[in-house]
């Protein structure tokens, strides 16, 4: 290294050590910092540049490049009455520096749209499926899940029967107007097999003591269990039925896949 070089190595560190300790430092020691690297590097070969700041400054390339936009610029800041450092660095922050940020914050901002946007539509399936699941006046909504689980939904409970060895157990849940959230906790609305809605059924006193005693014959049982089952159901169509009770099913699975597709794609978005 020779004298010259030397003296502005010595310099230019000193120079960079007032810019780092004063808050609002004189606009000309950093223009005069980009002089002297300005000068440097012309007097390097090409490549050069970069492994001299290295080797013998303690800051970086960037750093310099700023200080040299200083000096290139200095009748800008001049005309635009710029006095302190920071406010130099601002006026000269390049186009494509500024279209990046900018272009960040429209990202985040795009983000928290869709973000927001596919909470609202989780809401709205989950609100569709609530409807869906909660039975009309005068009916129940009844269904199996996987071979082992039988539920039915009345007036805010969820009822779930579970087969546990010969005999099946039963645990009764206050859903509110949260049905499907119940329904997924407690049996999971992807087990579900099958789903239908019928009115309810409430025996008479006849009925019952019709019941009872047919309860020695099974096979009067089961047909005086159908004629009540009938007469209260009113005419009983059973094609239309089935169709009703897949329709019912479809709608359930949809709604759910919708869901999981909602929850899967904000769960990606945080």
């Amino acid at each position: 290294m020779n004298a010259i070089e030397k003296e502005r190595v010595t310099e230019i560190v000193t120079l960079h050590s007032e810019v780092a300790g004063y808050l609002r430092i004189s606009l000309a020691k950093g223009i005069r910092i980009g002089e002297l690297l300005t000068e440097q590097k012309a007097a390097l070969k090409h490549g050069e540049f970069t492994p001299w700041i290295k080797a013998n400054l303690p800051f970086t390339d960037r750093t310099a490049q700023n200080y040299m936009r200083l000096y290139s610029q200095r009748g800008l800041l001049k005309t635009e009455n710029v006095s302190y450092l920071a406010e130099g660095y601002r006026l000269l922050c390049a186009p494509k520096e500024r279209d990046e940020v900018g272009s960040l914050y429209k990202q985040q901002f795009d983000l928290a749209v869709r973000a927001r946007t596919l909470e609202l539509e989780a809401g709205r399936t989950m609100i569709a499926m609530n409807r869906l699941l909660t039975p009309n006046p005068g009916h129940i909504i009844t269904g199996t899940a996987e071979d082992d689980i039988v539920f039915h939904i009345e007036e805010g409970k969820l009822t779930v029967f579970k087969l546990r060895g010969k005999g099946f157990t039963e645990k009764s849940y206050k859903t509110g107007e949260d049905v499907w959230w119940y329904l997924e906790k407690r049996v999971g609305i992807g087990r579900v097999q099958a789903i239908w809605e019928l009115p309810q059924i409430t025996l008479s006193d006849e009925d019952v003591r019709r019941l009872e005693s047919e309860t020695q014959g099974t096979d009067r049982f089961w047909d005086t269990l159908q004629q009540i089952t009938r007469r209260a159901c009113g005419v009983f169509d059973e094609q239309a039925f089935i169709e009703a009770a897949q329709k019912l099913y479809n709608d359930l699975a949809a709604l759910c896949s919708d869901l999981c597709g909602t929850w899967a794609l904000i769960s990606s978005k945080a």
